[in-house]
């Protein structure tokens, strides 16, 4: 959970934690425990772990109610003791309403970035081999919440993963593992039905074709990336945000 919250408040740094409703849904095993206060306060000390002076050390199971009420910080747990067709023995998802964010890039008319605030979702599982994140946003994934990662969305077209590494490369920066994330479902088949009217519907078809078809890459690596490194990804065609996340 830790692990989690920490991600979002990196991943999602430009919204803040603060006012937020989070929503974390328990699935499988972990629907039956009674007493998740540990949880919640993992979770807590990874969403002000970054952003705070003391790094979240002062977050503790005693205090994580009262820090989290300070910060605007909102907390809801559902149980979904029912069991669906889960690939694991529990799954854990954080869910928070895009607000803000969703709505001021939807009234830019960057649906993009609209459609990225507003799936703040991440979901993750522990397995014999360790903790691994199986949903960011949209994205259907699998890796493991460690270390720094470069995180970029990007079109999903042939030769982005070797202009990315070349990138990276040239930096003098290792990359120890790679996890490209297509859409799921849901994201491809979104977008709503047929439009009619000449060129403005015709460029918002397109912008509906390119949101379905982006791609999530998570690059674990080694070393820090400047932001000249960062500047330079964001430059390159097709490559529409690009994050850095340190766990």
């Amino acid at each position: 959970m830790e692990k989690m919250g920490g991600l979002y408040t990196q991943h999602y740094g430009g919204t803040g934690v603060g006012g937020k409703k989070f929503e974390v849904i328990y699935e499988g095993e972990l629907a039956g425990i009674a007493n998740t206060r540990p949880l919640f306060a993992a979770l807590v000390k990874g969403l002000v772990g970054s952003i705070s002076e003391r790094g979240g050390r002062d977050v503790n199971i005693v205090n994580a109610a009262l820090l989290a009420r300070e910060r605007g910080i909102v907390v809801s747990e559902t149980h979904v003791s029912e069991r669906r067709n889960l690939v694991y023995a529990s799954l854990v998802t954080l869910r928070v309403e895009g607000g803000a964010a969703a709505v001021g890039a939807a009234s830019a008319g960057d649906k993009a970035a609209a459609a990225a605030a507003a799936e703040q979702i991440i979901s993750g599982y522990v397995s014999d081999r360790g903790i691994f994140i199986s949903r960011l946003d949209k994205f259907n994934t699998s890796f493991a919440p460690e270390g720094t990662l470069c995180v970029l969305r990007n079109n999903d077209e042939p030769g982005k993963i070797g202009v990315v590494g070349g990138i990276l490369g040239r930096a003098g920066i290792n990359v120890r593992f790679m996890s490209v994330a297509a859409l799921d479902k849901e994201g491809r088949d979104g977008g709503g039905g047929g439009r009619e009217g000449g060129e403005g519907a015709h460029e918002a078809d397109i912008k509906d074709d390119i949101i379905k078809n982006e791609a999530l890459m998570i690059l674990g690596i080694d070393g820090v990336v400047s932001r000249e490194v960062e500047d330079e990804l964001r430059r390159e065609e097709g490559i529409f945000d690009v994050g850095i996340v340190n766990l």
